[in-house]
């Protein structure tokens, strides 16, 4: 423990005397600058050998190529990465307009550029200062499985990161309370990933988990109308207004005791209440006509009803209700004109 304590303080004495130095004094002699951006550079060449390229050849018993060719592997890699600073050579501004020193001044350029390139190296296996944690949102309604192949896409584009960050957030999407969903495989899963990143704290955002076939959304039918053989119910409810997702995904919710279009059954194409003429939905059949007043019952709606709905056109917000386990129905929240007129002012 003394000796971390130690090398701390010689770390921040270091800094710290390089610091004052550079406020005292402002002009170095051109030798002076160099050997002083030299050091700097060959700090840079160390680290990148010593905590790069020596872990590498340790880490590479563990690669699945057959040997010699994982070593191999290193060695190109190195190449192709000294063949990309070349080119960022080639690419990068010169330093001397930075620095102050003219190409008159100060023979050697090249040299100063080359500071600017160990940089940016070294900054492509750093995070930007500030960022803690990566966030991938890339799930929908989606299974273990899926999770697998994302995780296995993250740590091949980003795992030069994962050991710098503190949290990874695996966004949402993750719906593990749908019948069939591998909830053993999900936990071994993220066990066997924390296990080699354990520096990280994983995340993730259920949210559809948690209201999956949880609610529903009951409307009424207001009108039958007929146009060019098409049968359309007109509802008190709103695809705009109440189920914006099925207009944006888009998907064709369930609607209970109807199917998709069987042809002989009575079939309805389902309009919504608003003025908007993209406000439907179709086709379902159902055993019998449709009659004005008939309910229609629209399955697992209420993850998504709940946060997108508008008041478009003045359409109020459906009420919100909890059936109760004995059939009783106790209404939780109603909406009307007031919600509409504050929504606004």
């Amino acid at each position: 423990m003394n000796l971390i304590w130690i090398s701390a303080a010689g770390l921040c004495g270091a800094t710290l005397l390089g610091s004052i130095l550079g406020f005292i004094i402002k002009e170095l002699p051109h030798k002076w600058n160099d050997t002083i951006l030299g050091y700097c550079a060959g700090v840079m060449l160390a680290a990148s050998t010593i905590g790069l390229i020596v872990p590498a050849f340790e880490s590479a018993t563990h690669i699945s190529f057959p040997s010699p060719y994982n070593y191999l592997l290193i060695v190109v890699s190195v190449m192709v990465g000294a063949l990309f600073l070349n080119v960022l050579d080639f690419l990068t501004p010169h330093l001397h307009t930075i620095t102050g020193l003219d190409p008159e001044q100060h023979k050697s350029n090249q040299k100063l550029n080359r500071v600017l390139l160990f940089v940016m190296a070294i900054a492509l296996h750093k995070l930007p200062e500030g960022i803690e944690g990566l966030h991938f949102h890339t799930l929908c309604e989606s299974t273990s499985y899926d999770l697998e192949k994302t995780l296995a896409v993250v740590e091949e584009r980003f795992g030069t990161f994962l050991p710098q960050i503190k949290w990874l957030n695996m966004g949402g999407g993750h719906l593990m309370t749908r019948q069939g969903y591998d909830v053993d495989h999900l936990i071994r899963l993220l066990n066997e990933f924390h296990a080699k990143y354990p520096n990280l704290e994983l995340i993730m955002e259920p949210g559809s988990a948690f209201g999956w076939q949880t609610g529903f959304l009951m409307a009424s039918v207001v009108d039958v109308v007929e146009n060019h053989g098409i049968h359309t119910a007109i509802m008190d409810a709103s695809f705009t207004c109440h189920m914006p997702d099925c207009l944006e995904m888009p998907y064709k919710p369930r609607i209970r005791f109807a199917t998709d279009p069987v042809e002989g059954k009575p079939t309805y194409r389902i309009g919504g209440n608003s003025c908007l003429s993209g406000d439907y939905m179709g086709d379902w059949s159902f055993d019998q006509p449709l009659q004005v007043g008939d309910r229609l019952i629209f399955e697992d709606m209420l993850h998504y009803t709940t946060v997108k709905t508008t008041m478009f056109n003045g359409i109020p917000h459906p009420a919100l209700a909890m059936l109760t386990s004995d059939g009783q129905l106790r209404m939780l929240r109603e909406f009307g004109y007031e919600d509409y007129k504050n929504r606004m002012d």
